[in-house]
Formats: C-alpha cells, structure tokens, sequence
C-alpha cells in the first residue's frame, strides 16, 4: 500500500476507533455502577477483602510489598466523606441533608478539615481547587438525586449521573490527598 492510502486508513481509525473505545469505557462503568448497586451480599460479607484476596490468590504467587495501607491509615472526614460515598449508602433525604452541609462550606472550612493549619506553599490554590471541585461534586450529587427521584428519568440518564457524580467524586478524592501529602511533606521539614 502506497503511504498516502495507509494514513487514510490510519486517520478513519482513529476517527472510529477512539469514540467507540469511548462509548465502551462509559458503558463499562455504568454497568459497573448498576453491578455494584444491585449486588447481593454473599456468604463472605463476614470476610474481611483480605481475607477474601488470600484464599483466592495462587499459591506460587510472590508478595512484593513493604507495606499494605488500609482504610485505617487515611483520615476521613465526616461530611465529605459521607457525601463521596452517598449514592450507595444514603437515603435521598439523608443525601440532601449530607449536601446542604459541605455545600455550605468555605474553602478555608474544607482546607482545615482534611490539613489542619498546615500552611504549606501553595495550599492557597489548593483550597481553591478543593472548593471549585466540591462544587462540582455538589452540583453532580443534586443532579443525580433529582434524577433518581424523577418517575421521568430514564435509566440512561441515571447512569450517566451516577457516572458524572463518580467523576467529581473521583476529581475531588484526588485534590483532598494532593492537600494532605503536601502537608505531610512540609510539615517533616
């Protein structure tokens, strides 16, 4: 094949092949949320994950690491915390109420919650951030309880604010630990 044909062929699949791997991975995790919701418990809900994780691991199968970080060793806030785990767990009015809360609070209010008054450089825009992203998490969560309580909501639409809501959460997540490691980091100079 001559190069020209070979880069309009190239082109085409671009143009195909990175919309369709789109549409699957927003497929991919709206079934895993809808999976996720409708679990059933099974007979190891008395397990601990780990537990759960060395009784299927393969016998031959070496551990490399130092150290196993659990839900222990990160500090969780009450309000935010809730609110990022509140689709699954939350009824709409305990939702609501868990809203209302962090969405009344500042972005100082946010940056002492998860960093005390470590004032490492930069945490001025930090808190920005943080507070622009709680907004977001905010708004995605009222969204999709709007949604869940609408006769008229389609299933569709509900995915994709479960997916949105998972998103901020996600972006959220991510801004509060890049806070708390950079406050550990200049709170050891």
């Amino acid at each position: 094949m001559c190069p020209r044909t070979m880069s309009i062929i190239i082109l085409i699949m671009r143009r195909t092949l990175i919309p369709t791997t789109a549409v699957y991975f927003a497929l991919l995790s709206s079934a895993v949320l809808t999976a996720g919701q409708n679990a059933t418990p099974s007979g190891d809900s008395d397990k601990s994950l780990g537990d759960i994780a060395r009784k299927v691991r393969p016998k031959d199968a070496k551990v490399t690491s130092q150290r196993v970080f659990t839900d222990e060793d990160v500090t969780h806030t009450p309000s935010t915390f809730v609110l990022q785990k509140a689709p699954t767990t939350l009824s709409l009015e305990e939702l609501e109420k868990k809203v209302d809360e962090v969405e009344s609070k500042t972005a100082r209010q946010l940056g002492e919650e998860f960093v005390k008054d470590i004032q490492f450089p930069g945490r001025d825009q930090w808190e920005q951030d943080l507070y622009k992203q709680k907004e977001a998490l905010v708004a995605a969560t009222r969204n999709w309880i709007i949604l869940k309580r609408s006769d008229k909501s389609t299933k569709d639409a509900l995915d994709r604010a479960a997916i949105d809501q998972g998103i901020a959460d996600r972006a959220y997540t991510d801004l509060q630990a890049k806070g708390i490691v950079e406050a550990a980091k200049w709170e050891k100079r």
